[in-house]
């Protein structure tokens, strides 16, 4: 299996999954991976983006169209994303942290590059090639 995306990113996904679907919800995705969950909840496991997509297809299929981006939001929430949200919340002004998000990213993904397309005082685009 290719390492191209961490299982920080699945853990966000199924954490999130549990907190409005439950335990079924769960193991259906679980099931779509067709990896043990313990394995899938390892944030020092990495996974093949072909495999990322099945889970977060099922998830669409599962709880909506919104449900990748709410578990997004998790996933930016203090302590998820382990050792690194040391680094992230060390840059309280927003700015700093959308600044910092394409490093961030570097280090839950091997596939795609994050820039930061514009930066202003109130105000960042980013860019995300896969």
């Amino acid at each position: 299996m290719e390492r191209e995306i961490s299982a920080r990113v699945l853990r966000t996904i199924l954490r999130y999954a549990d907190s409005v679907g439950g335990a079924p919800v769960v193991g259906e995705l679980v099931a779509a991976a067709g990896v043990p969950e313990d394995e899938l909840l390892d944030e020092n496991s990495w996974f093949s983006s072909a495999l990322v997509v099945r889970v977060l297809e099922r998830l669409v299929a599962l709880l909506g169209p919104d449900a990748p981006l709410h578990a997004g939001r998790l996933g930016m929430a203090a302590g998820e994303l382990g050792t690194l949200d040391t680094a992230i919340r060390a840059f309280l002004e927003p700015g700093s942290v959308f600044r910092r998000l394409p490093w961030v990213v570097s280090r839950v993904s091997r596939v795609g590059v994050m820039e930061v397309s514009a930066a202003r005082a109130r105000e960042v685009t980013l860019s995300f090639r896969y």
